[in-house]
């Protein structure tokens, strides 16, 4: 089960805890050990993603800005697909052209200015599926001081490299989601109804979408509030600061 964390008029009081299991990022880097997820973790995960982009891609909406920091999970270790801002509808048919998202997920043809629909999400999601493997994005290091136009050229130019923490399914899907071509890339040969070529990769064999949908499989790791409130302590002057503000990642959400 996968929902959707929206901008709302909602006061940020009445929505914080919802969003208490951090995001991705703060998981993939701050659970100490090696940064990244075990496989049937990070599988669990892509897997809710798959269907939230499917549910904005049927609705003719592309996102544009998967990545770890805009994937929240819940306190029940469920993720949510956050920050729609950049997202935008497509009608039947059309493209859009606009080169926005973050440096490092954005898809070649995004970078290019190249007319599109819904293919850089599927390039952005095989992104955060390598991430989440890896424990590092596959054309930038954590932290690494390096200009745009550097990482622009490695995501047009460069082919990731895969250490042992891949399985051979989970390599070969992230290769396919990083097909430099959209033409090529998984997911891109059947518009708005893409996410079923994903659904059938070996990768996700072990998923029954159906249960998956219907919130009855069992998260892989339920998050420790607790631990999440101290990262917020220590990395924010209160954390009072949150109840004051409005944050658009916390303000509202709906179901599908």
């Amino acid at each position: 089960m996968v929902s959707f964390a929206l901008p709302s008029s909602f006061e940020v009081q009445k929505h914080f805890f919802k969003f208490l299991g951090g995001d991705l990022k703060f998981h993939i880097y701050n659970m100490g050990g090696e940064p990244g997820f075990e496989l049937t973790r990070a599988r669990f995960y892509a897997a809710e993603v798959v269907c939230g982009l499917e549910h904005l891609h049927q609705q003719g909406i592309v996102y544009r800005d998967c990545k770890p920091e805009n994937i929240l999970l819940d306190d029940h270790g469920h993720v949510r697909i956050s920050d729609l801002g950049l997202a935008v509808e497509i009608p039947e048919g059309e493209m859009v052209r606009g080169r926005v998202g973050t440096v490092g997920y954005m898809a070649p043809e995004v970078i290019d200015n190249e007319k599109y629909a819904f293919s850089p999400d599927w390039f952005s999601f095989g992104c955060l599926l390598f991430e989440m493997i890896e424990g590092q994005a596959p054309f930038r290091a954590r932290k690494e001081k390096v200009k745009r136009e550097e990482v622009d050229r490695r995501v047009k130019e460069d082919v990731e490299k895969y250490s042992s923490k891949f399985s051979e399914d989970a390599k070969t899907l992230c290769q396919q989601l990083l097909m430099k071509s959209a033409k090529t890339r998984l997911g891109c040969r059947n518009g708005r109804n893409g996410a079923k070529e994903v659904k059938v990769n070996p990768f996700f064999t072990s998923i029954n979408w159906k249960r998956l949908e219907a919130g009855l499989l069992e998260p892989p790791f339920i998050p420790d509030v607790r631990k999440f409130l101290i990262f917020l302590s220590k990395n924010f002057l209160k954390v009072e600061f949150f109840f004051s503000a409005p944050c658009r990642l916390c303000q509202g959400c709906f179901r599908y």
